[in-house]
């Protein structure tokens, strides 16, 4: 059995009814007990007179019933919203406060009661069923709708929603599906949590194969060695992660073929990939293939790929990111001298646009050549047809994977108590950023201890945990640039003097 994406039904294959289709946090379910589920929650969602393209927010951490839920909408014709469960709940009721979705799946032990909500438990009851106005929130058209909707960092202080449409995701596993030569007889580890995009890069191709999908709740993650035996229990085959995320497995002995004999492919995407990384994979793992991604959640996860090795390393001199899918393109705008320029991704895998948010959507997603296009922002250059990073041309930087919006830190930090303005900034180090710090304008009579003591718990009913600043400096005087802005370089240079 497999669930077959391009036409969202299950079809029988040469895969038995018993074997493993997803592995949770709190359980197994075989391809039998997952076709099961996902008919129980498609039938609740008819039931309960859901209609196509209102949005339904998917609550919880890795649970076995996560996957069944985001199948059941994709069937369903009716748009998830993934919000793990790690993230602060007044992030949550912003999101509900703006999508004006009217159901809530709650996965998780925590207490929701989303007002003006239908909420649904991880048994399929239904634990609140208040009135609802599902006219008032229906997006998407019949013939391509919409499949989900990603909330990133947003630079004015709230998360901006990215919509994928159904076709968008289809040219993701039709490349995958040409391209990555996966199989049915495939373990994919998919450890980001699932309100990340990368988590959308083989969650699906896993079932569409009918493959097996092995999630990895955080507190797993965090036990290196039990984490790696679980691995070995599944026979996990295919690793998805960032770079970064990977080379903490490198402390442990048991991260070696030897251990491992089942782990044959690594799919990085989400963040630079250093290429002590690489050299550390092919030193332990001396038969596997290793691939680097790129590609931003407005354009369906990945767009570019290379088969890295050192070998590639060495004749580009660094690490590249990569070439364009088969049925897109990546077009380099204005570049300078050494051809460096914004990069633009070209084809039918581009998203459909930002929620709610048309002027952005519109200084960013663009007509080329009479195809959808999208400007990154990112920064690169094309040599011998190899697309190499070059940064970033505005405030946007990613942290572990995680795209972050310096704005959104600066603004939820300025909301803080004792704080008159705040400016976050990003410390890199050889261009992967490896701390977010923050200079604060205080108000009278308090100090930076005050601050330091108070601000972070604060923070965490505001931020995501990897967006809460590591460090605070005071400051009484913001340099400026020639535009009469606040200078984030002169920040850097004032931060790493101290």
């Amino acid at each position: 059995m497999r669930f077959n994406v391009y036409k969202n039904i299950f079809e029988e294959i040469d895969v038995k009814p018993e074997k493993l289709a997803v592995v949770g946090s709190n359980g197994e379910l075989t391809w039998d007990e997952f076709y099961k589920r996902v008919q129980i929650a498609v039938k609740l969602i008819s039931n309960l007179k859901i209609p196509a393209g209102h949005p339904i927010i998917i609550f919880g951490h890795k649970e076995v019933n996560y996957m069944v839920w985001e199948v059941a909408c994709t069937i369903s014709d009716t748009p998830f919203i993934p919000f793990d469960s790690i993230y602060p709940l007044k992030r949550l009721n912003t999101i509900i406060e703006e999508t004006q979705s009217q159901v809530l799946v709650n996965l998780s032990n925590q207490k929701i009661k989303a007002q003006n909500a239908i909420e649904i438990s991880d048994t399929f009851e239904v634990i609140e069923n208040q009135p609802a106005n599902f006219e008032s929130s229906v997006y998407g058209d019949s013939t391509d709708p919409l499949m989900y909707m990603i909330f990133t960092s947003g630079s004015t202080g709230t998360p901006k929603g990215v919509m994928v449409n159904h076709s968008n995701y289809c040219e993701l596993i039709r490349w995958m599906e040409s391209d990555y030569g996966f199989s049915s007889s495939d373990v994919f580890m998919n450890q980001a949590v699932f309100s990340f995009d990368l988590s959308l890069f083989d969650c699906f191709f896993a079932l569409h194969v009918g493959g097996t999908l092995l999630t990895i709740d955080r507190d797993l993650a965090k036990d290196y060695d039990q984490f790696l035996l679980h691995l070995k229990k599944y026979n996990c085959s295919i690793w998805t992660s960032t770079p970064s995320t990977a080379f903490i497995y490198f402390q442990s002995e048991l991260f070696t073929s030897k251990k491992l004999p089942s782990l044959k492919t690594f799919l990085f995407i989400g963040e630079a990939l250093p290429d002590k990384t690489i050299g550390a994979i092919e030193k332990r793992f001396e038969s596997s293939i290793a691939y680097n991604a790129y590609g931003p959640t407005e354009t369906c996860v990945a767009t570019t790929i290379v088969n890295i090795s050192s070998e590639v390393i060495s004749n580009y001199g660094e690490v590249p990111i990569g070439k364009s899918k088969p049925n897109g393109k990546i077009k380099i705008l204005d570049p300078n001298e050494e051809g460096v320029g914004e990069i633009l991704i070209v084809g039918n895998h581009v998203a459909h646009g930002y929620f709610k948010n048309p002027e952005l959507t519109k200084n960013k997603f663009i007509e080329y050549n009479g195809q959808k296009a999208f400007k990154t922002g990112d920064l690169g250059c094309i040599k011998d047809n190899m697309l190499l990073f070059r940064g970033r041309n505005d405030d946007q930087v990613k942290l572990r994977g995680y795209r972050i919006e310096l704005g959104e830190v600066s603004s939820k930090v300025s909301d803080t108590e004792y704080i008159k303005h705040a400016e976050a900034i990003a410390l890199q180090r050889n261009n992967v950023v490896k701390k977010i710090v923050c200079f604060v304008e205080l108000l009278d009579n308090t100090t930076i201890e005050d601050l330091r003591a108070k601000c972070t718990s604060d923070m965490q009913g505001n931020l995501p945990d990897y967006m809460i600043p590591t460090d605070f400096r005071e400051i009484k005087k913001w340099p400026l640039n020639a535009n009469q802005k606040i200078d984030r370089k002169q920040l850097v240079q004032l931060y790493l003097k101290r």
